[in-house]
């Protein structure tokens, strides 16, 4: 797990431990953990999308947490410091997504068939993008303020 994240088992403890807490995070909505019967390598496949991926669906948000926690910890901050610093991430991550969301509009569709459309990329999805940025948003702030206690 620490190989697909590109972190170094030398980094400090606390950062180790956030990783350990990331593994045991839960997948995304509409994602699995499947078995390629081939090679026997592990491979996550998102069942709306009828997507299958080598890479875990939260590695980027992964990588993201861990180096902020990674700097946290070599900067020996003071606990009021951290709890800033860690708000200011969220709130900059929550800036992202809303900027992400006005793209997307929907649901459109008939009940059963609704899917949501991007205006700039022209892309549409089955996977309503609110959700997904809920999961992430979720995600690094378990794994921030847990950093914290």
């Amino acid at each position: 797990f620490l190989d697909s994240l590109s972190i170094s088992p030398l980094v400090p403890p606390t950062v180790l431990e956030v990783a350990s807490k990331a593994h045991a995070l839960p997948y995304p909505p509409h994602w699995s953990e499947e078995l390629d019967a081939a090679s026997g390598a592990l491979y996550f496949y998102h069942e709306l999308r009828d997507e299958s991926s080598w890479q875990h669906p939260l590695t980027d948000t992964f990588r993201e947490v861990l180096q902020q926690v990674a700097t946290f910890a070599e900067e020996n901050r003071r606990l009021d410091q951290l709890a800033v610093g860690i708000e200011q991430s969220l709130t900059e991550i929550q800036a992202r997504a809303a900027q992400d969301l006005q793209q997307w509009v929907g649901p459109l569709g008939p009940e059963g068939e609704q899917y949501f459309y991007n205006n700039i990329t022209g892309c549409s999805t089955w996977e309503d993008p609110c959700e997904r940025w809920r999961y992430d948003i979720h995600v690094r702030y378990d794994l921030l303020v847990g950093f914290l206690v």
